[in-house]
């Protein structure tokens, strides 16, 4: 601006002409909730004074190529056709929802809003709830596995017990044969035994019998000598008396 004066006034001036031509401001304001319409009443420049440029929803290949920038990098434990059927599937839901609530408001007039915002934040809440769930899933996993690996320990213990049982079984039966035949010795012996026994008793039984008729024959025997014992006495004495 040549033709102006270097006065403090042209120079301010200036300033703001410069800053009204070049100086943008965007705001953006969601529909959702009371805010805008409360905002709305209290600055009518916002309305008055601004160009307003209303978004129109996303296609929904907006929507699936939004979904194939948060979900396409984002580790999943899934093939790579399985998270392409994810995130087409997001963006289905997401233009589905926006059908019902039109169908919404024109059935009970209220509105309800389901916004870009509303889609990132779902994307983003489906991040967090896998991720969580992909913890627990792995962390039971885990546990699982440490419990196979456990019973699988036990099955091979169970086979060498299973071994060393029928190791003993061997033992046991072959220790019982012999204790078979030994019973069967004994049984045998015992028998002779027995009879050996019987005939002893027999003859313990007449030696008993012998002794006690030895016995009764010697008190006989010894009475009979207590009775002449006087006659005899008589007899010696008169043998000296006649030597």
């Amino acid at each position: 601006a040549p033709e102006l004066l270097d006065t403090y006034d042209n120079l301010w001036n200036f300033f703001l002409s410069r800053v009204r031509d070049n100086l943008h401001l965007c705001l953006c304001f969601s529909p959702v909730g009371e805010k805008f319409s409360r905002r709305a009443r209290n600055f009518p420049g916002l309305i008055n004074g601004c160009t307003i440029d209303w978004f129109l929803p996303w296609p929904q290949d907006a929507l699936v190529a939004v979904s194939t920038k948060f979900i396409g990098d984002f580790s999943m434990a899934c093939s790579d056709r399985d998270k392409t059927s994810l995130q087409l599937h997001m963006g289905h839901v997401h233009v589905a929802v926006t059908q019902v609530c039109r169908e919404y408001f024109g059935k009970y007039r209220r509105h309800v809003y389901v916004t870009p915002k509303s889609y990132l934040s779902f994307i983003a809440g489906y991040r967090s709830l896998y991720e969580a769930k992909l913890g627990e899933v792995r962390m039971l996993a885990d546990t699982i596995n440490r419990g196979l690996a456990k019973l699988f320990e036990a099955q091979e213990d169970v086979k060498d017990m299973q071994k060393m049982l029928g190791a003993k079984n061997r033992d046991l039966t072959e220790a019982q044969r012999v204790s078979a035949s030994l019973l069967q010795e004994i049984s045998s012996s015992t028998a002779v035994a027995e009879k050996e026994k019987a005939k002893v008793a027999t003859i313990v039984d007449a030696v008993t019998k012998k002794a006690y008729e030895i016995a009764v024959a010697k008190k006989t025997c010894e009475h009979d000598l207590a009775l002449a014992q006087p006659a005899l006495n008589e007899a010696v004495d008169a043998l000296k008396s006649i030597s």
